[in-house]
C-alpha cells in the first residue's frame, strides 16, 4: 500500500510524544509558587572626599579718585540753577494764584455787594418817597391838630377841675392863701363875690386868716365853684375858674379859652 504525501502510519505514532507548547519557553512555564532567588543589594553612597579650598580671588586695586572738569562743573552749575529757577518759578506761580484768588474772591464779593445795595436802594427809592410824604403829612397834621388837640386837652382839664373843686374844699383855701400872701396890706376892707355853695368855706377862712379885714359876703351864682372875686378899694382879685381858665388858655395861644 502506497504511503499517500501527509499521512503517518499508525506503526509509527509510538515514536511521538504529546507537544506542549510551554516546552518551547521553559523560564516561562516555571510553576508559580517557585522560590524567587533574593534580590542582590544595592550599593550603598560612595564616600565623597572633601572639595578643594577655591583659590581667593584678588583684591581689585582701587583707582585714584577722579576730579570733575571744568565742563563738568560747568554742568553742574547749570544743572543746580535750572532746577532753582524752575522751583522758584512754580513757587512763585502757586502764590501769585493763591493772590489773585483772594483778591478776585473779594473783588467779587464788593461787585456783589455794590450790585447788591444798588438793586436794595432801587428797589427801597419808592419806600423812602413814600416815608417822607408820610412825615411832610404828619407834621402838617401836626400843625393842623396841635391847637385843636391842645384846646381839647384844656378844655377837658377845666372839666375835671370842677368836678375836683367841687369835691374838695381844700383847693379852695389853697387858693386864698396865696392870694393873702400877695395882697394882704391892701384888704382893710373888701367885698367878696363867691358861689353861695362856696360861701361858708371862704367866710370860715378868711376870717380866720385876716380878723382885721373888714368882709362884705356877697352869692353870686354865676360864678363857679371853686374861685371868687375880692374888690378892694385899690385892687381887684379875680380868682373865679373862668379868670384863670382864660390866663392859661392866653399863655399857651388858645382863642377862646376861657369860654370853657
Amino acid at each position: 500500500m502506497s504511503n499517500k504525501a501527509g499521512i503517518i502510519p499508525g506503526e509509527a505514532l509510538d515514536a511521538w510524544s504529546r507537544w506542549h507548547p510551554g516546552e518551547l519557553l521553559p523560564e516561562r512555564a516555571a510553576p508559580a509558587d517557585a522560590v524567587a532567588a533574593p534580590a542582590t543589594p544595592e550599593p550603598g553612597p560612595a564616600a565623597v572626599e572633601p572639595a578643594a579650598p577655591e583659590p581667593h580671588p584678588e583684591e581689585p586695586v582701587e583707582p585714584p579718585p577722579a576730579y570733575p572738569t571744568a565742563a563738568e562743573l560747568e554742568a553742574i552749575h547749570q544743572e543746580a540753577w535750572q532746577a532753582g529757577h524752575e522751583a522758584g518759578h512754580a513757587e512763585g506761580l502757586a502764590a501769585g494764584h493763591a493772590q489773585g484768588l483772594a483778591e478776585g474772591r473779594e473783588a467779587g464779593f464788593a461787585a456783589a455787594r455794590d450790585e447788591a445795595a444798588a438793586a436794595f436802594a432801587e428797589r427801597f427809592a419808592p419806600l423812602a418817597e413814600l416815608g417822607q410824604r408820610f412825615e411832610s403829612e404828619l407834621a402838617r397834621l401836626e400843625a393842623e391838630l396841635a391847637p385843636s388837640l391842645l384846646k381839647l386837652a384844656f378844655e377837658l382839664a377845666a372839666a375835671l377841675t370842677r368836678v375836683t373843686v367841687a369835691s374838695r374844699p381844700d383847693a379852695l383855701r389853697a387858693l386864698l392863701a396865696e392870694a393873702l400872701a400877695d395882697w394882704r396890706e391892701d384888704l382893710g376892707r373888701a367885698r367878696v363875690r363867691v358861689h353861695p355853695d362856696d360861701l361858708a368855706t371862704v367866710r370860715d377862712f378868711l376870717e380866720t386868716e385876716a380878723p382885721a379885714t373888714v368882709w362884705q359876703w356877697q352869692e353870686d351864682a354865676t360864678l363857679e365853684r371853686g374861685g371868687c372875686v375880692i374888690d378892694t378899694r385899690s385892687v381887684s382879685l379875680d380868682l373865679s375858674l373862668e379868670a384863670r381858665r382864660a390866663a392859661l388858655a392866653a399863655a399857651l395861644g388858645l382863642d377862646g379859652g376861657g369860654d370853657a
